[in-house]
């Protein structure tokens, strides 16, 4: 392996939806800091999803989806705030990629970056 690939990980990525996750998704290249967006195939679309986490690749012989697109270098949150809508999203019982969307304007929830 050259420095400049990276083995592949697993990312666990929120999507801004009403259902329970995190979800899984195969990366190969650096893993992204915590709140960056990424574009994901969920269901039949794709969705922005936010990184909430990461693990190395597991032997379970499960079958996961590609991240299609890490948007962000950068986190959108600060570590303050990061803290803030985790515990908004734990004491209003709502999905954490529900509530870090909405903490995002629309543009940026929809994958647009501003200019």
């Amino acid at each position: 392996m050259t420095p400049q690939e990276s083995p592949a990980c697993v990312l666990q990525i929120a999507i801004p939806a009403p259902v329970r996750g995190p979800f899984d998704y195969l990366h190969d290249g650096p893993v992204p800091p915590l709140g960056c967006r990424v574009k994901v195939e969920f269901g039949p679309r794709q969705r922005v999803g936010f990184v909430v986490g990461s693990s190395a690749v597991d032997d379970s012989g499960r079958a996961l989806k590609p991240v299609l697109e890490v948007l962000d270098q950068q986190p959108w949150f600060t570590p303050d705030l990061w803290q803030m809508l985790r515990f908004a999203a734990d004491y209003y019982q709502r999905e954490l990629g529900e509530v870090l969307a909405l903490a995002l304007p629309v543009a940026l929830r929809r994958s647009r970056l501003p200019r």
